[in-house]
């Protein structure tokens, strides 16, 4: 009886923030930037956002899906100087960490997903002499989307080399109930870093 009363006063609270005046003369539901954004919250926070969904008013539906369209990506690059497990790095080795993340952004500039890759390594001026840390991953804001993985990567050179370079590939889903899934992503990043502190990456999808 509480999830009902849950999904209950969910719909009420949709239907109040689509419908409230939008000034003098406005007529029918509000679907401004500000009630949609409401109404997306409501949802993040719902112990059952696929039953609040379904129990939301057929224009309310709408106004929910167009907000978790994917218009367009962007990225993001953070690179730092770290120190070895030791805490010190030997002379002559200097050490990174590395971290690019692809962002599908909706119509309001929210980020619905993130596909993250991550480089620690380190270099001697010629040679990378260690490469601690090389994986990618997902994450999801907003429900509905759905991570399906690293789908597919490679790696080439790496401790003893000149360089080391790691491409992958993730897999995202936008899955709405009663609708089913579409608009799949699939984002790429491929980063390649050297012994002689030179790196450079390019990403897409």
């Amino acid at each position: 009886m509480r999830r009902v009363s849950i999904l209950v006063a969910f719909a009420a609270l949709a239907v109040l923030l689509l419908s409230s005046p939008r000034g003098a003369g406005a007529d029918g539901p509000d679907y401004s930037p500000k009630a949609v954004q409401a109404l997306l919250a409501q949802l993040q926070a719902s112990p059952d956002p696929a039953s609040a969904f379904v129990a939301l008013p057929p224009r309310a539906q709408e106004a929910v899906k167009e907000a978790l369209q994917v218009v367009e990506v962007t990225t993001d690059s953070q690179r730092e100087m770290a120190t070895t497990a030791g805490g010190v790095a030997p002379l002559g080795v200097s050490c990174w960490t590395w971290t690019i993340s692809r962002y599908g952004k909706n119509a309001l500039g929210q980020n619905l997903w993130g596909y993250k890759q991550r480089i620690d390594w380190c270099i001697n001026g010629l040679y990378v002499t260690q490469v601690s840390a090389h994986y990618s991953w997902g994450e999801v804001y907003f429900p509905f989307w759905q991570y399906n993985g690293v789908i597919s990567w490679w790696e080439s050179g790496g401790v003893g080399y000149r360089t080391f370079e790691r491409w992958s590939q993730g897999k995202f889903a936008l899955c709405i109930p009663s609708v089913g899934c579409g608009q799949y992503r699939y984002p790429w990043i491929d980063m390649w870093v050297s012994g002689d502190n030179r790196y450079g990456s390019s990403q897409g999808g």
